[in-house]
């Protein structure tokens, strides 16, 4: 008994060393297993690891390679299992396709969008300074005969008067008489005295065509019609109904528009939509109601190397006296919409120094990053020149994280291949 005691004395310990031992590697297995586990639960479904000869990496390290589980010395992290993959990688881009299970992909808040074509329009939003103002002359309108004022345009002083709108009409005896000696001579073929009463009507504001219109038809023009030669706003208004007016009355001065040229600075992602006439809307903060619309009169080809703009030059005319020279005004240049375009959501692109990708979702879960190359950008659209097709899917959210994946599996192949 005494000698059983002494011998379990010695012996407990021992066992239970032995014990800790093998629940350690126990342990130790599951982590590696676990860890084996869920870098396979993104890769291939269809790739079967083989067990034999295995080469185990560090995740943040992979150079970082041994025949045998351990730590990294670097980092200090369990090494795990390199993977294998049976596909190869995908597009230009030099990455495998990786399999995600469907409730990870939940879990991520993956969403795809489909590759469209359609239209693209811009509105390139900028900012310029009032370079110059040029002021069109007053222009004084009178009824070139002499006669009595029949109607006059009711407007108040500063109202816009339209190009071509009618002023006033005006009734004289003398024109109307021109016009029936004209066709007194006309009948008798009065050869000696058309020529003389040819000019006469002249002078009454009777052209070429509107004498032959007096021959044909025998209607004798009795009221005639003043109508404003430009644009403008209305700066003196004279007489009344009823007045007399000679030749060079004036009856009206119209005041002409500001013709008002603007320098915009573009920037280097608009200069392709940049085009002349096309439709611009100038906003000046300065000027109450200082709305106005023009276009793109100029695009100067020079580009400033520092600020990486252009200069384009627009115009607009307005009436405004408060608009001055070196005001700062806000921009919005129309851009004309291109058709038949190829183009995915700007979220869908993953930009980095050297190249720029998408991930195209393939479907049962798998996906792969495709180089692209990308056009014009439109609002929230990205134009695509090339590595896409119209109906494929591109994810939209998460594609970092999937991309990443795809990088860290493409990692492995390499040193496995190695």
């Amino acid at each position: 008994m005494n000698i059983s005691r002494r011998l379990l004395w010695i012996l407990g310990p021992l066992l239970g060393m032995v014990a800790g031992i093998t629940a350690t590697l126990l342990y130790l297995g599951d982590e590696a297993e676990l860890g084996r586990l869920s870098l396979e639960a993104v890769s291939d479904a269809g790739h079967v690891p083989s067990h034999q000869h295995r080469t185990y990496v560090c995740p943040m390290h992979p150079e970082i390679t041994s025949d045998t589980l351990g730590n990294c010395p670097i980092c200090g992290m369990d090494l795990v299992p390199a993977k294998h993959h049976e596909e190869d990688a995908g597009g230009d881009s030099g990455r495998p396709a990786v399999r995600i299970d469907p409730e990870v992909v939940n879990n991520m808040g993956v969403r795809t969008a489909k590759v469209r074509r359609g239209k693209l329009s811009r509105r390139i939003d900028t900012m310029g300074m009032i370079s110059k103002i040029i002021s069109t002359r007053n222009v004084e309108v009178s009824p070139g005969i002499p006669g009595r004022l029949e109607w006059i345009l009711e407007k108040d002083q500063g109202d816009i008067i339209r190009k071509g709108e009618l002023l006033y009409t005006v009734l004289s005896p003398e024109r109307i008489r021109a016009q029936e000696e004209y066709l007194e001579s006309w009948d008798a073929q009065d050869n000696e005295l058309l020529p003389q009463l040819w000019k006469a009507l002249n002078a009454f504001h009777f052209s070429g065509p509107d004498i032959k219109r007096l021959e044909e038809t025998r209607e004798i023009e009795r009221i005639y019609k003043v109508v404003s030669p430009q644009t403008g706003a209305l700066i003196q208004r004279l007489g009344r109904p009823g007045d007399r007016v000679i030749a060079g009355s004036p009856v009206y001065t119209i005041g002409g528009y500001y013709k008002v040229d603007v320098n915009a600075e573009v920037f280097e992602q608009n200069w392709a939509w940049l085009k002349f006439r096309q439709r611009a809307v100038i906003s000046i903060p300065s000027v109450p109601n200082g709305v106005f619309e023009g276009f793109v009169e100029r695009v100067n080809e020079a580009i400033n190397f520092k600020t990486r703009s252009l200069t384009a030059r627009l115009t607009f005319r307005t009436l405004n006296p408060m608009v001055k020279e070196g005001m700062v005004a806000d921009i919005s240049i129309y851009a004309r919409p291109r058709e038949g375009v190829l183009y995915v959501p700007r979220d869908a692109v993953i930009r980095t120094a050297d190249e720029e990708r998408v991930v195209v979702a393939m479907g049962d879960g798998r996906f792969r990053p495709v180089i692209v190359k990308t056009g014009v950008e439109s609002g929230d659209k990205v134009e695509i020149l090339e590595g896409l097709e119209e109906g494929q899917s591109v994810v939209v959210s998460g594609q970092f994280l999937i991309d990443s994946e795809s990088s860290l599996s493409a990692s492995f192949r390499r040193l496995d291949s190695e």
